[in-house]
């Protein structure tokens, strides 16, 4: 068992843990986190790899399972949500519209209210294995609908745009192990805004100020506010850069941690 998940099965298992005062429990006990839950993928193929990745609002979960497997495509997120019961019940598969093999769609997933956001980093998203992400938006009537492929210009071969994602809001920040930022083949990550007409459009390339090839900047991405945070994690004994936008929403590094 390795944090929640075990290994070695058809399928990976996502735990679910949540704060609660035993009954009858001591004051020492109180507030202890213990299983409450156990989340398994109804009908998995074998190496579904479900639970690669998790992200969890409130009463609803998002679990990824890159390695599930349909006719003709790889790839599945599933949304759970918790009942008045405290049991979690799954209410949508979510898979790309145009997916494929090998994209491993659900390899990254990030959940912020009725959005999700879905990499795929080996789907052929304007060149061969150079990835993609997928906007899904809930509607008033529960569905969850894919709104948005997002994917970066100039996209080349063996990129793995979409290896990690983030969402928060109207933004969401993509990581490219592999792709060209200020030096090629360093890494990128890359900033999307979503405008009032609900386009998701790039705005910005986010790159290491001390670059270099091989570095996989944007192994791991993650925003929080007018904040973000990308690792570097083949950077020396590896690294992680914090990005805010200054006052002209230009978003420059302003801190390496090493």
């Amino acid at each position: 068992m390795v944090n929640g998940l075990r290994k070695g099965s058809s399928f990976m298992l996502a735990t679910l843990a949540c704060s609660v005062a035993l009954s009858g429990a001591s004051p020492a006990l109180a507030g202890t986190f213990v299983e409450a839950d156990k989340i398994e993928l109804a009908s998995p193929s074998d190496g579904a790899q479900f639970g690669t990745a998790l992200d969890i609002d409130g009463d609803r979960l998002l679990v990824g399972a890159p390695n599930q497997r349909f006719p003709g495509a790889l790839g599945a997120a599933y949304i759970y949500e918790r009942g008045a019961s405290g049991a979690w019940v799954e209410v949508a598969e979510l898979v790309a519209s145009n997916g494929g093999f090998p994209d491993g769609f659900g390899v990254s997933v990030s959940l912020d209210g009725d959005r999700a956001l879905v990499g795929a980093r080996f789907a052929d998203g304007g060149a061969q294995n150079s990835g993609a992400a997928y906007v899904f938006e809930r509607d008033a009537g529960g569905a969850w609908t894919e709104v948005a492929l997002l994917t970066h210009p100039g996209a080349a071969e063996r990129d793995f745009f979409g290896g990690s994602v983030s969402l928060e809001g109207d933004r969401a920040l993509v990581g490219s192990v592999s792709g060209d930022g200020d030096v090629a083949g360093a890494g990128a990550a890359y900033v999307f805004e979503r405008d009032a007409a609900g386009v998701w459009a790039q705005t910005q390339r986010l790159s290491a100020a001390d670059a270099e090839d091989g570095d996989q900047f944007g192994n791991v991405a993650r925003l929080s506010g007018d904040r973000a945070i990308v690792s570097a994690f083949r950077d020396g004994d590896g690294s992680a850069y914090v990005f805010e936008p200054d006052a002209a929403g230009v978003w420059q590094q302003v801190h390496k941690f090493e």
